[in-house]
């Protein structure tokens, strides 16, 4: 049991990857912050609690390792994406052997799709939510410390390893949820981060992403859906509340929206924009994804825009209708296009999002999405490379295809990848298709036109620089590859 001046140290480890093929895209570590915030609920004042976010300063495992080892914690938590699953075994196997009482967790997209647990450097992994699993661990750490009855874990005891992962359940009241602990962070450090985008993707220095919901109905073959098809969202005056505060005490002007479909529930998306306007506020909301565009309308559009909009980028993945039935997003393209324009219109800047290489698809079908992304009205168009992630319907889709790639390399994860494209006898570099397709996307003279005309001269230099910068890195990774060097 936990002693009255006893502290439990916990200390939570976003990490970090160096690699000359990354664009870096560092944005506040939320879901560790939700963990803090649970603990602290849990704990009280017996509880010191600290974030490491490695990409801030660029630490490598061993730094961070090293940094561990200092504070000496009771528990460490890892956040995970498929990304840095490297990082995550060599960060455990450092902080064990160094600190061998230390109780580590991991969780994250990667671990809810793997659910497993052979890492004998890890004691608990975590399948789906977080913050209720963390708060029963912490809860028999300090009393029993018998994790057999918590669900949503695979946990190590006496070597030997046990499994609740099927045991799932999702928090159905997030408006319970305590607000992330945004004290444990420089909220600034993160906005002078991303200055190289600002006026293209930020439009104010302090800026902060938030939850409004959770789970996405729709059936897409590539989602990991860590958060379920149900979708479950906080009141309008849980959200506002939590606005307010960020606004009110931490200088907050800038909102980024992470829900998976913000727009799923119509007067609840209302009642946001209304209590926001009410409110007079001055600030903006920008939606990097989770906006479903068959499912928007003028009157939407303008009550965000009211709000504060200034940006919305819709997932449209295909310029192909069957390839649009077969990942199972069914949009109308004809639709999407007259969304496009409707948002462009009231002044909303607008994104794309393109994915090419599914199973089966065509080099027609891919060339498709190219020309749809480049001749729609979208502002910034972005095609990627599809990644066949463990756990995803997509994966299984692809295994039943003879010859299709179902391999990609964690540490360079589709930015620069010169992954292939089977289809019958034929093969394609996904990689070199991208690249073709962005160029056609952004050096084509109707978008250059429209973004001269809603940005400034040193916007659109600063974006030629970095198409230029992010075409130089795939040629340099195509000449190491074919020099067959891993670097």
């Amino acid at each position: 049991m936990l002693g009255n001046t006893q502290k439990i140290k916990i200390v939570l480890i976003q990490p970090w990857l160096s690699s000359p093929d990354i664009i870096p895209a560092i944005t506040p570590p939320v879901g560790l912050m939700y963990l803090a915030s649970m603990a602290r609920q849990r704990l009280g004042s017996n509880c010191v609690i600290e974030i490491i976010d490695a990409r801030l300063k660029k630490l490598d495992c061993m730094a961070v390792a090293e940094k561990v080892s200092r504070i000496r914690p009771d528990i460490v938590g890892i956040s995970v994406i498929s990304f840095y699953v490297n990082e995550m075994h060599k960060i455990a196997a450092l902080i064990k052997k160094s600190c061998p009482e230390t109780l580590i967790i991991v969780g994250g997209p990667h671990i809810s799709a793997e659910k497993k647990l052979t890492d004998e450097n890890i004691d608990i992994a975590v399948i789906g939510e977080g913050e209720v699993v963390f708060d029963a661990i912490l809860g028999q750490y300090i009393g029993a410390k018998d994790f057999s009855g918590i669900p949503g874990i695979i946990y190590r005891k006496e070597n030997k390893v046990y499994s609740n992962a099927m045991n799932l359940s999702f928090i159905e009241d997030l408006d319970a949820i305590p607000f992330p602990a945004y004290d444990l962070i420089d909220i600034k450090q993160y906005a002078d981060l991303c200055n190289s985008f600002k006026g293209i993707f930020t439009f104010r220095e302090q800026r902060m992403g938030v939850f409004t919901s959770r789970g996405c109905p729709n059936g897409c073959i590539y989602c990991h859906n860590i958060f379920g098809r149900k979708f479950r969202a906080r009141s309008p005056e849980n959200v506002f509340k939590e606005i307010l505060l960020l606004h009110e005490k931490y200088s907050v002007k800038e909102f980024s929206i992470y829900d998976d479909v913000f727009n799923c529930d119509r007067n609840r998306a209302e009642k946001i924009a209304d209590l926001i306007i009410e409110s007079k506020m001055d600030i903006v909301l920008i939606f990097i994804c989770g906006f479903r565009i068959d499912s928007v309308d003028e009157a939407l559009l303008r009550k965000l825009k009211a709000c504060g909009t200034k940006f919305i980028s819709y997932g449209i993945e295909s310029g192909s209708q069957r390839i649009q039935a077969l990942i199972g997003k069914n949009i109308d393209l004809n639709k999407a296009s007259a969304v496009i324009e409707m948002t462009n219109k009231l002044e909303i800047f607008t994104g794309g999002h393109f994915v090419i290489g599914f199973p089966g698809e065509t080099l027609e079908e891919i060339n498709a999405t190219i020309k749809y992304a480049a001749e729609s009205k979208i502002m910034f168009p972005g095609i990627q490379m599809v990644m066949p992630y463990e756990g995803t319907a997509l994966r299984k889709l692809g295994e039943k295809i003879p010859g299709y790639d179902l391999s990609y390399d964690v540490e360079r994860f589709g930015y620069a990848e010169a992954k292939m494209h089977r289809v019958g006898n034929k093969s394609y570099s996904l990689s070199i298709l991208r690249r073709q397709g962005q160029m056609k996307c952004y050096f084509n003279l109707a978008r250059m036109c429209m973004l001269w005309r809603v940005l400034s001269w040193k916007v659109c230099l600063r974006m030629a620089i970095q198409l230029i910068i992010f075409n130089s890195r795939f040629i340099r990774c195509i000449e190491r590859r074919c020099r067959g060097k891993h670097v």
